[in-house]
């Protein structure tokens, strides 16, 4: 309730806020200083609103920035139009103006910063339009909306272009965008390029493109280079790597730079890694497979992770026991992702302290031995994780997810710990799981996610989901997936586990599990549960008897639920069914699919019966946050 109050108090200040600027505008077009005050009063508003961000709808936030940078930019317009309209001044009194007309907020670059990085600097034209647009709109944001432009690139032909247009030449081959250049390049024709190149922060190369600089980059090679360096600046260079690469390792080689912190590459740019071994400042390694990989390139893969020093996040096909070791003792590591992970002796690896900062970790053993991933786990040193996904080529036994997940209680932090993700690859037939590879993980009391894949589904019941829903309070995922089910007997968790969900985890929004949807608990009008977040159930194999008796239960405790789906939802024919199993699921499936017809009505009829019970509280009526 106090949430709601704060974003109704934050809509009226907005309606309050659009007045103000359309006043501004219209009856202060001329007075520079009431233009900036009330630019200054939109930044406030939008300073104070991001700080409670959690708040808002998403959709209603996105709609808040847009109207927040089209008020800044229709303040900016009014004031660049007045100053159109007033006579030409002398170079003296423009410089008087500056100071005596400018107000004193436009003087602080973090500010002027701040309003344009809500410009989002991505590569798409409507964003970069936006940027050029505000550059060209007033002296205050010219540098940082150029900044802003010039910041994330995915191409070098713009920098091509800005040299003297008889220096280049464009022409359409095979439906590619040959460029070449026709001349010598000159110390002058590197004027314009360096107005621009050093703001030039990340390059992305796109492995598909219609652009071709081969000849261009060849030239360049060859070349004396203002500064050494092409893009001087330059911090992040994100180039996957494929054999048909619109960029040879060669040419690649323009764009390292000794600031560079964050890299993508493949291992089709092995000749690169010597050089990336001296750049021991890295902070974001990833590294893409090619379809084989041989010994000589593991070698430069494990020398090049050795050589690292301040490598936060690492995401590599490759490592071996040194590169682990030394990746262990790295204070700076916080997230790591191998796939696949060797097979080593991680016995060897325990009680040297190692991964004391790791906090997201995802790993791939491809690996028969179930043994690894609990023995790996065994060599962190109780660090903050956050983030934890394991996928195993085959399905692991119950036994082995019990080590795993004793494991993570004895060396992980138990408050640190948000998402949990345990999945295969291979499906196999066998037991169901029991509760017991569930009972080490009620310590973590933050986690905000779990995903378990079960093949054979799981032997649960409702005192277990009691124990689960009270361990989790934070709980906004939960599915536990099942591939095959056991019909042997009717599952053990009921609809009352939904209700306990409801009642203990008011964050949850996904749901997928199993559960005995034939038996509809009584309502309890004095017990009324009320659970709002919850808007999609995957009900598996849930076997069910009555989609009016359980869709009017749903929506009584989730009135917002919208999607429900099942196991078998994908199949239209009963005939494509081949055992009497799979018929029964194929009806149950077709009850589900029912209960999903039936929960929009229902959820009206609820909205409108919660409605009625706040007549008596005075609501206003609040536009959206639209700027006209």
């Amino acid at each position: 309730m106090a949430e709601a109050v704060i974003l109704n108090n934050f809509r009226v200040a907005h309606q309050i806020l659009c007045r103000n600027v359309q006043r501004a505008i219209a009856s202060h077009g001329g007075d520079n200083s009431v233009l900036d005050a009330q630019a200054l009063e939109v930044a406030q508003c939008f300073r104070a609103a991001e700080m409670r961000k959690e708040v808002f709808p998403p959709e209603e936030y996105a709609t808040l920035v847009r109207s927040v940078n089209r008020m800044v930019l229709c303040l900016m317009e009014a004031r660049s139009t007045a100053a159109a309209a007033a006579p030409e001044p002398s170079v003296v009194d423009s410089e008087e103006r500056t100071c005596t007309e400018m107000h004193r907020t436009w003087r602080i670059p973090e500010i002027v910063q701040e309003i344009v990085s809500h410009f989002d600097s991505t590569d798409l034209p409507a964003t970069r339009a936006q940027l050029a647009y505000l550059a060209r709109t007033s002296r205050i944001f010219h540098e940082q909306a150029l900044d802003g432009l010039w910041k994330h690139t995915s191409t070098m032909v713009n920098l091509i272009k800005c040299m003297p247009s008889d220096l280049w030449e464009a022409q359409s081959i095979q439906r590619r965008t040959v460029i070449t250049l026709c001349r010598p390049i000159v110390a002058t024709d590197w004027e314009r390029v360096l107005q621009y190149s050093h703001r030039v922060k990340t390059l992305a190369v796109q492995p598909k493109t219609t652009e071709d600089l081969t000849q261009v980059y060849d030239f360049l090679l060859h070349s004396t280079i203002p500064g050494q360096h092409l893009l001087p600046n330059l911090v992040a260079l994100l180039c996957p790597g494929y054999h048909n690469d619109p960029i040879s390792p060669t040419h690649l080689s323009l764009f390292i730079t000794p600031r560079l912190r964050d890299i993508e590459i493949s291992t089709f740019h092995i000749s690169l890694f010597p050089a990336l071994t001296q750049l021991p400042d890295l902070q974001t390694v990833v590294v893409q497979k090619q379809p084989s990989m041989p010994g000589t390139q593991q070698q430069h893969v494990s020398t090049l992770i050795r050589s690292l020093r301040n490598l936060q996040s690492l995401d590599t096909p490759f490592v071996d026991l040194p590169a682990l070791v030394h990746l262990g003792k790295l204070q700076t590591l916080t997230a790591l992702k191998i796939s696949p992970m060797p097979v080593v002796p991680y016995s060897t690896m325990h009680d040297q302290g190692l991964f004391s900062s790791l906090v997201f970790a995802d790993m791939f053993f491809e690996a028969s031995d179930e043994q690894l991933v609990p023995e790996f786990i065994r060599t962190w040193t109780n660090p903050p994780l956050s983030s934890f996904t394991v996928t195993m080529a085959k399905t692991l036994s119950e036994q082995a997810l019990c080590a795993v997940s004793a494991a993570l209680s004895e060396h992980v932090d138990h408050k640190s710990l948000r998402t949990l993700s345990v999945k295969h690859h291979v499906r196999e037939r066998g037991e169901a799981l029991t509760g017991d590879i569930f009972r080490p993980l009620v310590c973590f009391v933050n986690l905000t996610m779990v995903y378990i894949l079960a093949d054979n589904g799981y032997n649960l019941d409702d005192a277990l989901m009691t124990e689960l829903a009270r361990a989790w309070p934070h709980l906004e995922t939960l599915n536990l997936e099942t591939i095959w089910n056991d019909h042997r007997q009717a599952p053990l968790i009921t609809l009352f586990s939904l209700r306990t969900l409801a009642s203990h985890c008011p964050r949850l929004r996904e749901l997928e599990l199993t559960f005995d949807a034939n038996s509809v608990p009584e309502p309890r009008p004095n017990e009324r549960q009320l659970q709002f977040e919850l808007a999609s159930l995957d009900a598996a194999h849930s076997p069910i008897s009555s989609a009016i008796d359980v869709a009017r239960y749903l929506s009584a405790v989730f009135p917002n639920l919208t999607t429900v789906c099942s196991a078998y939802d994908e199949y239209d024919m009963e005939e494509e069914m081949e055992t009497e199993e799979d018929k029964a699921e194929f009806k149950w499936s077709a009850l589900w699919r029912e209960v999903k017809a039936l929960l929009p009505a229902l959820n009206d009829i609820r909205a409108e019966e919660y409605e009625w019970g706040r007549q008596s509280i005075h609501m206003s009526e609040y536009m959206t946050f639209e700027f006209p």
